[in-house]
């Protein structure tokens, strides 16, 4: 049987759960349906603009936000409440705006070629999380994975979309016309965020046994926001290493250390000498592909970058100015029983004030 065909618009913007999530996407629905992913809507007015997925079905259009979600879940007013956190508000909400901006766009462009047709926005969950405690109007348009994936049955697809009318023509036929629309023509290639920070292309660390990587990572919405985002294979751990809780030893291990040092040593040096943790990969997400981002203050880089880019005009006194703050640090450090144990030119992170702080605990 062949598969469903879903075409990307770009290959980096997806996070491993959903990218799981759509191959079970293909391999379930029908081939002759038409699929567009990893794209976004052009133009910051529209908010959260990603869109994981759109279908185009003999019955409408669908256009489809995934949730890789664990645990209890229910509504509060307008938000979601994932295990006693407020996720923010309804996707369903959300996903409803999307919709209609999308079918005025289509309209605009290509309704001339379409004739009437309507988009329908579901949330699908991939996660353990389910929508039975959900506000009856969000649970009207939030269904499991297992379940979407059984809608190319009509009876499933009328059970999971009970409001659906027919258009005038099967839209899925009008592959020339869907290919134009879903193009860099009209839409940005999605960016991959983690927590509203979207990386830099290359990494500038690299575990020898790749079990992560580092990049500079910048906010989507000010770009005067700097953050170092170190990304996680955690399948790469040897395999004494290979439950959640000696995961979670390990990707804890340099928030620990922040901590640790909050509580020794004074405000000041903490704040000049410690990249702060500023946010991770949600629990109800955990999974062994991790992430974890730390606050980089303006105008430092890493060592090695700035040995690199500055080497030829640093002045002996500058070097001797930049050892002794190196020096300084660790000192300090040390007489609070604080070791790195892997100090090099890629964990130390200065700028032209000589100012010194450490990472990658």
């Amino acid at each position: 049987m062949s598969q469903l065909n879903i075409v990307k618009l770009s290959e980096t913007g997806l996070h491993p759960a959903e990218v799981k999530a759509l191959e079970k996407i293909s391999k379930h629905l029908p081939s002759k349906w038409l699929a567009y992913s990893n794209f976004e809507f052009r133009g910051k007015e529209f908010g959260n603009r990603e869109v994981d997925l759109v279908l185009v079905t003999d019955k409408g259009i669908l256009l489809v936000e995934l949730k890789n979600w664990n645990g209890q879940l229910k509504s509060e007013g307008n938000h979601w409440i994932l295990n006693g956190q407020d996720r923010g508000e309804s996707p369903v909400a959300i996903t409803n705006r999307k919709s209609q901006i999308l079918k005025t766009l289509i309209q605009k462009q290509e309704g001339h070629n379409l004739g009437r047709f309507f988009i329908y926005p579901i949330v699908v969950l991939c996660g353990s999380a389910n929508p039975s405690k959900l506000s009856a109007s969000d649970k009207e348009f939030t269904c499991m994975l297992d379940n979407f994936c059984k809608i190319s049955s009509p009876n499933s697809f009328k059970n999971i979309f009970p409001r659906a009318r027919k258009g005038i023509s099967e839209l899925n036929k009008e592959k020339q016309v869907f290919n134009r629309i879903f193009s860099t023509k009209y839409f940005d290639p999605r960016k991959l965020r983690y927590l509203g920070y979207v990386p830099n292309d290359k990494p500038i660390f690299s575990h020898r046994d790749n079990l992560y990587q580092e990049f500079v990572a910048e906010q989507d919405k000010n770009r005067r926001f700097r953050a170092l985002l170190r990304t996680w294979d955690l399948l790469k751990l040897p395999e004494a290493y290979g439950t959640k809780e000696r995961w979670v030893e390990v990707t804890d291990r340099e928030r620990d250390v922040v901590g640790f040092v909050k509580q020794s040593l004074p405000r000041e040096f903490v704040a000049n000498t410690l990249l702060t943790p500023v946010g991770n990969m949600p629990e109800e997400e955990f999974s062994s592909k991790y992430f974890e981002l730390y606050d980089l203050p303006a105008q430092i880089e890493m060592l090695d970058t700035y040995i690199h880019r500055y080497s030829d005009n640093l002045t002996v006194q500058d070097r001797v100015q930049l050892a002794s703050g190196i020096l300084l640090v660790f000192s300090e450090l040390h007489q609070s029983n604080i070791a790195h144990r892997d100090i090099s030119t890629t964990c130390i992170w200065t700028g032209n004030d000589s100012s010194v702080s450490i990472s990658r605990w």
